[in-house]
């Protein structure tokens, strides 16, 4: 039966990684790096001590080495948080909630198609700095929740940061377009109130996943990520 790390010596492992790397979460996979390098030199010599084994792990890649595999796992991380929030989305667009989806595309479809020009431009006048106060109030509140917080974690920084810009885009891009072309025309054609209405929802869920769901989430996901670890910090 090969040698494994006691939890006091995993807590040793994380303890030295708490003190060189910012991030809960790259911290869980630095400490599961360093973990199954010291149990993979039991496999050759189990007598080797655990004091012994963590330096030659530390050594293996050193000061400079240790900061490339922190940026690393950083970069790993965040793609990981990126397909995560894809499949939520995705999610949406499957048997059941996608009968929702549609039911949602086709409402708004209907509420353009009854909505005059000036109706239209009084509602986007309204709706647009009453979610984009909403977004810029919800980065403020994650980047409070991120400096305050004992654990930090790459998804907190990356809601507050990558997330933030896209909705802005998109939002003002979308909905401003779509009010100067009706201007212009004099009504909202077929194909177009198609489009906006879907544009409208697939923005909504963008929202609802990444401002609600993958937050509320977090320590599930954590503990799915690195089982058995959960206790060493607080989420």
């Amino acid at each position: 039966m090969n040698k494994k790390l006691t939890t006091e010596q995993i807590e040793d492992i994380y303890l030295f990684v708490t003190k060189h790397v910012e991030f809960y979460d790259v911290q869980m996979e630095l400490v599961d790096h360093m973990a199954n390098g010291i149990e993979e030199q039991w496999k050759e010599n189990e007598h080797v001590s655990f004091e012994i084994a963590f330096n030659e792990e530390f050594k293996k890649f050193g000061v400079s080495g240790f900061e490339n595999i922190q940026e690393e796992k950083y970069l790993f991380l965040k793609k990981r948080y990126h397909t995560m929030i894809w499949k939520e989305m995705v999610g949406f667009f499957k048997l059941p909630q996608v009968i929702a989806t549609v039911l949602m595309v086709y409402l708004i479809y209907l509420l353009l198609g009854l909505m005059e020009i000036g109706t239209l431009s009084l509602f986007y006048t309204y709706l647009v700095p009453v979610v984009l106060l909403f977004i810029i109030a919800y980065t403020l509140y994650q980047y409070r929740k991120y400096r305050r917080s004992k654990a930090k974690l790459v998804f907190q920084k990356i809601l507050y940061k990558d997330y933030v810009a896209i909705p802005l885009v998109l939002f003002n891009s979308l909905f401003w377009r779509s009010v100067s072309t009706f201007e212009k025309v004099g009504y909202m054609s077929e194909y177009m109130r198609w489009i906006t209405a879907f544009l409208m929802v697939v923005f909504g869920l963008y929202l609802f996943v990444t401002f609600i769901m993958i937050p509320i989430n977090a320590s599930k996901y954590l503990d799915e990520m690195h089982p058995g670890y959960k206790q060493l910090g607080k989420i």
